[in-house]
């Protein structure tokens, strides 16, 4: 009887612990971009829906305050990832400014 708590306790303690864990964090972001229109959605959708982290679904453009929204899944792609990919497909992104995220993990916390 001992040898297979032994063995079953192991295993139960990892099964414990893989269930604690987080394996998804969506996220709702607008990314703005001040040369946003209607010629470059295009460039912006294709760059953003190559990831798998993205709902496409969610992909919204906003012309007006050019701003793109979109939701994704933290877990598995960085904001800062969207950020380049939209850059790279030439289209200019406002990257964050570091010091109004301060305080954030992630960013440089200047106290």
């Amino acid at each position: 009887m001992m040898g297979i708590r032994k063995k079953i306790l192991p295993v139960a303690a990892v099964l414990a612990l893989l269930a604690g864990c987080q394996r998804e964090d969506w996220r709702e972001e607008a990314f703005s971009i001040p040369g946003l229109d209607v010629a470059n959605t295009n460039k912006v959708y294709d760059a953003v829906s190559r990831f798998s982290g993205v709902e496409r679904a969610s992909l919204k453009f906003d012309l007006e305050k050019k701003l793109v929204l979109l939701r994704y899944d933290s877990m598995l792609l960085a904001k800062m990832n969207i950020i380049m990919a939209i850059d790279e497909a030439g289209v200019e992104v406002e990257y964050p400014d570091i010091k109004k995220e301060s305080g954030k993990a992630g960013y440089i916390n200047e106290r």
